[in-house]
């Protein structure tokens, strides 16, 4: 079972219960709380957003499958910098948090979904991926209905974002959003990086 409300802010309890007393089992709970949780609405944000899709030979699964590099990519270039009137250049790293929402709910499967972020060089795609390119991770979340959110710092230069889902061959729909205290650009995608659509 699974739904979504929209609360004000304030402290809430969740009750979870059978239509009849005395009805004996076991549960599991599990919230969310949208894409914009880990966000602070105090500061500026930048914010950029991509659709794609895991299908067929684009279902690639995590890092432990050889089939991984197949998965959809984003190619980013992270700046340094802001364009806001009177902000000087940040320095050595950006406050980046990236969100993915599955937006097309693989019932059914149990495959958990995560995001890799790998250092790139500038220049056309590489031929293959290397876990030793993977700068930060998320979790592996499970249950299509949550968000995968992760954050980190970056340093200027090329990055290549892989979200995907633990298993290969796990079909579904997703939208990447990038929140970046400074500026990123987000680079063309060509026919090696999957099915996206920004």
């Amino acid at each position: 079972m699974t739904t979504t409300a929209q609360l004000d802010i304030g402290d809430y309890i969740v009750i979870p219960c059978t239509l009849d007393a005395r009805k004996l089992g076991s549960f599991t709970l599990r919230t969310s709380g949208g894409t914009l949780t880990p966000i602070d609405e105090s500061r500026d944000w930048y914010q950029y957003s991509v659709t794609g899709r895991w299908h067929r030979s684009s279902a690639g699964g995590c890092k432990h499958h050889k089939s991984f590099k197949g998965n959809p990519k984003v190619r980013i270039q992270v700046t340094g910098q802001s364009d806001k009137a009177g902000e000087s250049p940040r320095g050595t790293t950006s406050r980046i948090v990236l969100v993915v929402a599955v937006t097309d709910p693989m019932s059914g499967t149990g495959s958990a979904v995560g995001v890799y972020v790998l250092q790139a060089e500038p220049g056309p795609a590489p031929e293959r991926l290397y876990t030793k390119d993977v700068v930060w991770s998320t979790e592996f979340v499970e249950g299509c209905d949550l968000d995968v959110v992760g954050q980190g710092e970056l340093a200027p230069g090329h990055y290549t974002i892989v979200p995907c889902t633990f298993d290969q061959g796990v079909e579904g729909t997703f939208q990447l959003t990038i929140y970046s205290d400074t500026i990123v650009k987000v680079l063309p995608q060509d026919s090696y990086f999957g099915e996206l659509q920004e």
